[in-house]
């Protein structure tokens, strides 16, 4: 494979590749639409109309074009685009479910949508987590520290939720030129703190 760049197809150029229905034209044309026409509303509905499409590689650049229209205007149609990535991802052809991964990674970052379960990355963004029990910014004591001794830190990271949720925590919160590591620790080695 290598790089061609995407001509610039004027709306009229575009809504004739429909017409014609020609693959070869229409693979370059939604991403046209999507790239260059500065309308992301109808670039959209384009993009729309062809993530269906018999031919994989017009489905698969439809999809990629949700991607390149959340990057450069910020918007989608979240109801349809959503459904329309969703169902990418799912595809028979192994290009399209490409596409519709690099779209949903344009998607998910410009415009926070969620598309996978990741529960370490939901807590990291501050959203609830089934059988979590500390958050971001807890303060808590750490059972057993240098000589047996309690220590107290706060929670700044959560390492991994299965068999048992384990945190990193920052023991000198309130020192930034601190060069005690942040220790890890289970649920059952932490006590939270008022």
């Amino acid at each position: 494979m290598r790089y061609e760049p995407i001509p610039e197809f004027t709306r009229d150029e575009v809504v004739a590749a429909i017409e014609r229905d020609d693959p070869d034209v229409l693979l370059y044309a939604v991403l046209s639409a999507a790239l260059h026409d500065e309308d992301p509303a109808w670039a959209a509905r384009i993009s729309l109309r062809l993530v269906a499409h018999p031919h994989w590689n017009v489905r698969g650049n439809a999809l990629l074009a949700l991607g390149h229209i959340a990057r450069l205007h910020r918007w989608l149609p979240r109801e349809e685009a959503q459904a329309a990535l969703a169902a990418g991802l799912r595809d028979s052809e192994e290009y399209v479910r490409g596409k519709a991964e690099s779209a949903t990674d344009d998607v998910e970052q410009f415009l926070g949508w969620r598309f996978r379960e990741n529960p370490l990355r939901d807590w990291h963004d501050g959203l609830p987590v089934p059988g979590v029990r500390f958050l971001r910014n807890d303060r808590v004591q750490l059972a057993g520290g240098a000589g047996g001794t309690p220590v107290q830190g706060v929670v700044f990271g959560l390492l991994r939720i299965a068999p048992e949720p384990e945190y990193l925590v920052d023991v000198c919160p309130d020192d930034p030129e601190s060069t005690f590591p942040a220790r890890t620790a289970t649920e059952r080695d932490l006590r939270p703190l008022a």
